[in-house]
């Protein structure tokens, strides 16, 4: 699967599960996550898939858990104190491809943690532009950024022995 193509999943497998978030459903969320995991498990070891996506559930529930309990995020569709699936089913769906999608971090765990400090809170902010969650000011958004580089510096970036690795523009070999 190319990384285009992967980006692409990602990018509407997010906005449905954002979207339906901001109505209030998490059903979007559950439809993206298995639409996600069906077309990955084709190419890819669904063991490794699920793996992931259990310690991108933990980076959840532990890391926008904090913050809501911290009053620093809210989600407001949901009564704004209650962790959402559809939050869960993104963290699930971000881990689980992560290693696929931006290859390049593979072995660069200091870049991931930039990347995340830097692109979580622009997806947080994305989010909250849709009505899905709401982030108390800067101080909410420097706590994303943290919380998403801690999330950066335990996600798995590289994908187990012999699974396979996509190159930006080329099919993986076997399909």
């Amino acid at each position: 699967m190319s990384l285009l193509i992967l980006f692409v999943l990602f990018q509407a497998s997010w906005f449905a599960t954002v979207w339906g978030g901001a109505q209030g459903s998490s059903l979007w969320a559950l439809v993206a996550t298995v639409v996600v995991f069906a077309l990955l498990a084709r190419r890819y070891p669904l063991r490794g898939l699920l793996t992931r996506a259990g310690i991108g559930v933990l980076c959840g529930l532990v890391l926008d858990g904090t913050m809501v309990a911290l009053g620093l995020t809210s989600f407001p569709p949901f009564g704004g104190q209650t962790l959402p699936l559809w939050i869960l089913c993104l963290w699930a769906n971000f881990a689980a491809v992560l290693p696929y999608m931006v290859p390049w971090l593979a072995g660069r765990r200091s870049l991931a943690v930039v990347f995340g400090a830097a692109r979580g809170p622009l997806a947080y902010f994305s989010a909250a532009q849709l009505g899905a969650i709401e982030v108390a000011s800067l101080i909410g958004y420097s706590a994303v950024g943290l919380a998403w580089a801690l999330a950066m510096a335990v996600l798995p970036l590289e994908e187990r022995q012999g699974e396979a690795k996509p190159t930006l523009g080329s099919e993986v070999a076997g399909g």
